[in-house]
């Protein structure tokens, strides 16, 4: 029953990793498209540690692919984020 779990949850993190990755893209800077990548990258290595080891992680695996790939999706949207509000206070001072 915890391998069905966190196999839920590995994949509602990629889903959500996925999501800010599609954000960071959008907003052109290329650190927060690392970033992003990044994030999606290291949940999809969760999902397949977790089918490999049938849900079975350890709290240092959980720690690893669950909580690092958030981290990495958050701090990269906020970078897109503050990023595109700069660029468009430029532009619109410059007019």
């Amino acid at each position: 029953m915890i391998g069905i779990w966190t196999l839920l949850i590995s994949l509602a993190l990629l889903a959500i990793t996925i999501t800010a990755a599609v954000i960071c893209f959008r907003s052109g800077n290329r650190i927060a498209i690392v970033l992003g990548l990044d994030s999606a990258l290291i949940a999809a290595l969760g999902i397949l540690l977790n089918s490999a080891t049938r849900g079975e992680l350890s709290w240092l695996d959980l720690l690893i692919f669950g909580a690092l790939p958030i981290v990495f999706a958050v701090i990269g949207v906020l970078i897109s984020l503050r990023r595109t509000d700069q660029d468009e206070r430029y532009t619109t001072a410059a007019h």
